[in-house]
């Protein structure tokens, strides 16, 4: 059975979210495109989502996400939308997926129109269709949080997490362990052992990844 790459985006699920540039053309390889990106994304999709890890390589991009509880969803901000899909979506007469999906074209069509724009080129910039893998176990997003962070050097463009600049990897060296929001509890619960367990995940992966073996995971998923 062929995998679904265009999964249904579920108020409350975790999303593995990436796409790769037309031509494996460079497009992330500026300031100004990141931050055009990022901007982009901060704007459309952070609202309803909280993003648990990202890596912008120079042709393709990552996001680990949770998409919000439709509980925590800003009913205000909805409407600030002003578009069809979020008006619709107020109204019950449309789904949070439907929603998500229009707020990513937004997202990346925003882009894709300023890259053109500044590079002087036409067509296509990244190729047709997000891909969106929903992540349904407490194995799997310790998996996809350290492969995201892991993918500057699985490609050779870093030796190490801390020294590839466009990683969520910072935020977590900057973040106050002792104010883990809910959707990352699962790191551990209290800020010194989510912490220890973040960072021996993320050697043991790398560890693991160089040798080729899939034994990571040892001592750093809980027992439970």
């Amino acid at each position: 059975m062929a995998n679904d790459y265009h999964q249904e985006l579920i108020p409350g699920a975790y999303y593995h979210i990436y796409n790769r540039a037309v031509a494996s053309e460079s497009i992330f390889s500026s300031k100004w495109a990141v931050d055009a990106f990022m901007s982009r994304w901060n704007t459309y999709i952070e609202p309803y989502t909280d993003s648990i890890a990202y890596c912008l390589m120079p042709n393709h991009f990552h996001f680990m996400i949770r998409v919000k509880a439709a509980a925590e969803w800003d009913k205000e901000q909805l409407a600030k939308e002003n578009t069809l899909l979020s008006l619709k979506l107020l109204e019950g007469k449309a789904t949070h997926n439907e929603f998500l999906i229009h707020q990513l074209t937004r997202a990346l069509g925003g882009f894709c129109t300023s890259y053109n724009k500044r590079k002087k080129r036409h067509g296509a910039v990244l190729q047709e269709g997000v891909k969106r893998i929903c992540l349904r176990t407490a194995s799997r997003w310790w998996w996809q949080l350290c492969y995201i962070h892991h993918n500057c050097i699985h490609h050779g463009f870093a030796p190490d997490y801390e020294l590839w600049p466009t990683s969520s990897y910072h935020d977590y060296l900057e973040r106050n362990w002792d104010l883990l929001p809910a959707y990352l509890q699962w790191l551990g619960g209290d800020g010194p052992n989510a912490k220890r367990r973040f960072f021996l995940a993320h050697q043991r992966f790398k560890d693991s990844w160089a040798q080729g073996t899939l034994d990571w995971l040892t001592d750093v998923e809980p027992e439970d």
